[in-house]
């Protein structure tokens, strides 16, 4: 399905709709289309029409004024003639990496079409990755199937930004990118993230787990723990105080980037490694050193 449309001077003012004037640069039309995409996306108000009106009109609005010959011709006719895709313009706008859930076609068009399936690929970062953010890349192929049986191929490279804080299962949809049959709407193309295990940290939401192992002395005198850390570096943890079995040692803020820009926190948990055997000698030097200790 396309979304072909003639629009005329009498239909739409292109300025108005993007709230812009004439003298407004690429990068005025740019941020005001940013601004309108998100706050009428049909995502937020999926049955709302007027709002999928709007959000459809001002796809429009950009194509045509952030093009200067299309702009050129509209300045001077009032008229225009233009096939928008509201979902691939503002996939071409804001990429792949955006919080608001694509909408299909047929949910903005109101039709009962159903499309292929979206074809789903697993891909992994670590917990490192998942920390600081990376750029994931991908050569894909995708398959164009002809009206006299051929098959075209068409290979194209996808960047993927994973931004800090992501989870496991975050899924990335890049619309209309899967493969093409006669008479059918392309699949959309899906990369779900999966995030691998870590030697040292175990992830819990925003929080992240640490196991520390520490002596009998240690879990009553208090210890420095050096902790490697998901950006390279290395974090001291000094506690003071006597750790009981069981024990959960939070640290604020080192924890995984939240969407908010705070961090979750770091949960350190204590294996106490007791002696296996004590001398009797060690035994009464023990009972001396706790003899006047208050045990609750």
């Amino acid at each position: 399905m396309s979304w072909r449309r003639r629009l005329s001077r009498e239909e739409l003012n292109l300025y108005q709709v993007l709230g812009v004037d004439k003298e407004s640069t690429k990068d005025d039309i740019e941020n005001s289309y940013r601004q309108l995409a998100i706050e009428y996306h049909p995502s937020k108000n999926p049955k709302d029409q007027e709002v999928i009106r709007k959000f459809k009109n001002i796809a429009v609005a950009y194509e045509v004024l952030s093009d200067p010959s299309r702009r050129s011709v509209y300045d001077k006719s009032g008229t225009f003639d233009r096939s928008a895709d509201p979902n691939h313009v503002f996939t071409k706008v804001f990429g792949p990496n955006t919080e608001l859930e694509y909408m299909d076609e047929d949910v903005i068009t109101g039709t009962l079409a159903e499309p292929d399936p979206p074809v789903s690929t697993d891909f992994a970062c670590t917990l490192e990755q998942l920390y600081t953010g990376v750029t994931k890349v991908f050569d894909v192929t995708k398959n164009i199937h002809k009206q006299d049986g051929t098959i075209q191929q068409e290979k194209k490279r996808i960047n993927i930004k994973v931004k800090p804080g992501w989870k496991s299962g975050t899924r990335i949809t890049f619309p209309g990118e899967g493969d093409e049959y006669p008479g059918k709407r392309p699949a959309d193309l899906v990369f779900v993230l999966h995030e691998l295990p870590h030697v040292h940290y175990l992830r819990e939401g925003d929080n992240l787990i640490y196991n520390a192992k520490i002596t009998l002395v240690q879990a009553l005198k208090g210890v420095r723990l050096h902790l490697p850390f998901l950006d390279g570096s290395t974090k001291t943890v000094l506690i003071q105080k006597v750790i009981s079995p069981g024990l959960e040692y939070p640290v604020k803020r080192y924890g995984m980037p939240r969407k908010d820009g705070g961090y979750g926190d770091l949960i350190i948990k204590f294996d106490i490694i007791f002696p296996q055997k004590l001398s009797e000698e060690q035994k009464r030097r023990i009972s001396e050193a706790f003899s006047d200790i208050v045990w609750k």
